[in-house]
């Protein structure tokens, strides 16, 4: 999924107002004193999701109470019988990746104990050791075949054709930029129809399935292992309940695209998915229909924004109600398989760098300096526990404190948690 823009810009500076006539700007003791305000204040907001409430990033309340109002998912274990996951599939696109980007997501996943199905789209001509890597640690493979597209528009209201222009961004390379065999849809939304297709022909992939985003994903437990919640149906999981359907990154393309004034909901992540194969298969042929349409529209098909599938994802089930009420479940934030941890850790990242600022370090000493003291980064907890999404050991736990299964978005809270999950997480022997 892309960044999101950085939203609470107005409600740190709430911390920071002050009566300039007792302010003396050199004062160390005054910045010490707002950044340990704004700390604490961040600290006490962080914790879970909040009410479903609806909640404008520029006023947000950083010491409102922090209590979740989401009920956990209860499960019948007594009428189900899991032994292993070796029947499962695990999905992703993963193109123009390195090998350690690889180790991050599939060495965590068989470092975690999972013996099922991995199955990748990857770029024609992999990076330097990625073939050698991804057969060592039985993944199938499929390359991606970027073809020239025939869906015959593009964001500029032209026909798409070798003459329509240079293109001067990534953006304006993937929305013209086609994959085999489906030159109608561009390779960011193809990759719907080639999961689909990959999971039709694997005859041995019978049990659950989850698709997920490659490059900023890893797995701290087996998703479904003998300890994992059962899967039935189909699973969508929400963002934190702050993050509403209102965000741009929904609101433009709906809005845009078919004149419907957006809903406002609990933002869904089109980054996880998870269900049966009967269900995950209803789900993609659901998605890549949907899609079919949209590029047919110069205001549906090519949004600069890169997460546009998002979009859709969240239409097709708040708008359209395209998925089956009876068997689909959404998922909310760390109460399920997935935890994701996008929007907690901009909060935490922007606090933590501004305090480093306000003790005049430099921005880049500011990013790069730990979250935890020496003693506690030894130990492995790279995230301070006041925050109380980290167990000791550094692992993400959910709402029922027990270690998340997959973890979402974590490149957010930057260098640290990269460090920790090769150092001392599940990939320290990938």
């Amino acid at each position: 999924m892309p960044r999101r823009p950085r939203q609470i810009k107005s409600s740190l500076q709430v911390h920071q107002k002050v009566d300039s006539s007792n302010y003396n700007k050199g004062s160390f003791r005054y910045k010490h004193l707002v950044s340990l305000l704004l700390a604490i204040g961040i600290c006490v907001f962080i914790y879970r999701d909040t009410a479903a409430s609806i909640v404008d990033y520029s006023n947000i309340n950083l010491l409102a109470s922090s209590s979740s109002t989401s009920t956990l998912i209860k499960t019948d274990r007594a009428n189900t019988t899991v032994t292993s996951s070796k029947d499962a599939t695990v999905m992703g696109m993963a193109t123009n990746y390195d090998v350690h980007s690889y180790k991050r997501f599939v060495g965590s996943l068989r470092a975690v104990g999972f013996l099922g199905h991995i199955i990748l789209i990857v770029s024609q001509d992999p990076k330097p050791g990625v073939e050698e890597y991804l057969k060592s640690q039985k993944v199938t493979t499929y390359p991606l075949i970027k073809v020239a597209c025939t869906h015959g528009v593009d964001g500029d209201n032209t026909i798409n054709n070798a003459n329509s222009g240079n293109p001067t961004n990534e953006h304006d390379v993937e929305r013209r930029t086609c994959a085999h065999p489906y030159p109608h849809l561009k390779a960011r939304w193809a990759r719907f129809a080639l999961q689909r297709d990959y999971l039709t022909e694997c005859t041995e992939c019978t049990g659950p399935v989850l698709i997920a985003d490659v490059r900023d994903t890893f797995f701290q437990r087996d998703p479904f292992g003998p300890d994992a919640p059962p899967v039935t149906g189909l699973q969508l999981f929400e963002e934190t309940k702050r993050q509403r359907t209102t965000h741009w990154l929904t609101q433009q393309p709906i809005e845009h695209c078919t004149g419907q004034k957006i809903f406002n909901e609990v933002m869904l992540c089109s980054g996880t998915t998870v269900g049966t194969r009967e269900a995950m298969l209803h789900y993609l042929q659901t998605m890549v229909d949907e899609m079919t349409q949209w590029m047919k529209k110069p205001q549906c098909c090519c949004s600069p924004l890169s997460g546009d599938d998002q979009a859709i994802h969240n239409y097709l089930h708040y708008g359209l109600h395209k998925f089956p009420a009876d068997t689909t479940t959404v998922v909310p934030n760390g109460h399920g398989l997935v935890y994701t941890v996008g929007v907690q850790a901009d909060l935490i990242h922007v606090a933590k760098r501004e305090h480093k600022k306000a003790l005049n370090m430099t921005i880049r000493q500011a990013l790069e300096h730990p979250y935890t003291t020496h003693e506690q980064h030894n130990q492995g907890n790279w995230l301070p526990p006041e925050f109380e999404m980290t167990d000791e050991q550094g692992y993400f736990r959910n709402a029922d404190w027990q270690r998340s299964f997959i973890i979402h978005q974590y490149d957010r809270f930057g260098q640290q948690v990269e460090e920790w999950l090769f150092q001392h997480g599940p990939c320290k022997n990938c």
